[in-house]
């Protein structure tokens, strides 16, 4: 069986993992080494169970895991690791997110149906039963001993949406907070709000920095600022009411969890954004 996890080492403190399970795909994880312990950012499907022995053939420093969002290809192998942190406002997502059933249905796609490997999966999956975590509170600071990482609260691809920075290093794990493609899903107006807020104060944040590097969830390499610039001010255009140009589409994921939704998707400079009808039916 393939190798579902490799790593690329960026310095004596920083490991980018990469959980895969076809050559066209995967997700971007972080391992963040200090002194005392390792953080684990974000832990895939869990699709497969061997996250975390094979952070731990990286570092022998206590591993924690630090989740941005609560979607099954980033919450899937959390409960590998004794303690794990993620916001209590995505609580709903694991209700469908964590079941066997669902991970191992998205991992269909994640592996261009590859038969060897459902079957492999079917066997080694992640059991997510009793999983528990620590709240995660924005500007929230963990110490790993001569590494320090921030979380700043992220709304919009979901509402406990987190991205960890270190800002020494000048890096950041975005989770799915920024991509070509975001997803702003909810019913309710104030969550485009809420992304076009967050996403200016992670604007903000790496502007500061001398040579900010941008970890993105779904890409094998770094992604430029310019496209949390983008996502910005598409959302400053949803909301404005600029959407005349916006076409219908269809986002399988969201369906899955809400036949009855509908979308729309709004493009600026190189990026699009998602987002539900519902919103433009509010009150500016």
């Amino acid at each position: 069986m393939r190798d579902f996890f490799s790593a690329t080492k960026i310095s004596e403190r920083l490991y980018i993992i990469r959980e895969s399970y076809c050559d066209q795909d995967g997700f971007t994880l972080g391992l963040v080494i200090g002194d005392e312990k390792a953080v684990v950012i974000d832990s895939g499907l869990g699709a497969v169970d061997g996250l975390r022995r094979f952070a731990e053939s990286l570092t022998d420093k206590p591993l924690i895991c630090l989740v941005t969002h609560g979607h099954p290809d980033h919450a899937g192998g959390a409960i590998l690791f004794d303690k794990s942190y993620m916001s209590s406002q995505d609580d709903k997502e694991l209700v469908w997110g964590l079941t066997r059933e669902r991970r191992l249905g998205d991992l269909k796609d994640f592996c261009r149906n590859d038969p060897e490997v459902e079957a492999y999966a079917a066997e080694h999956c992640v059991d997510c039963t009793g999983y528990t975590y620590e709240k995660l509170k924005d500007k929230q600071v963990f110490d790993l001993g001569g590494v320090k990482l921030e979380a700043l609260a992220m709304p919009g691809h979901t509402k406990g949406s987190y991205i960890f920075i270190n800002h020494e290093d000048e890096y950041i794990f975005t989770g799915d907070a920024v991509s070509e493609t975001l997803m702003v899903t909810s019913y309710e107006r104030s969550a485009m709000e809420d992304s076009c807020r967050a996403l200016e104060r992670l604007v903000r944040t790496a502007q500061g920095m001398s040579h900010p590097v941008l970890y993105a969830a779904h890409y094998a390499e770094p992604v430029d600022l310019q496209i949390a610039i983008d996502l910005r001010d598409a959302c400053v255009e949803v909301l404005a009411g600029k959407t005349d140009k916006d076409t219908r589409t269809h986002f399988k994921y969201a369906e899955l969890n809400d036949p009855n939704i509908v979308l729309y998707k709004h493009v600026a400079g190189q990026v699009s954004v998602t987002y539900n009808a519902a919103i433009l039916q509010q009150n500016i």
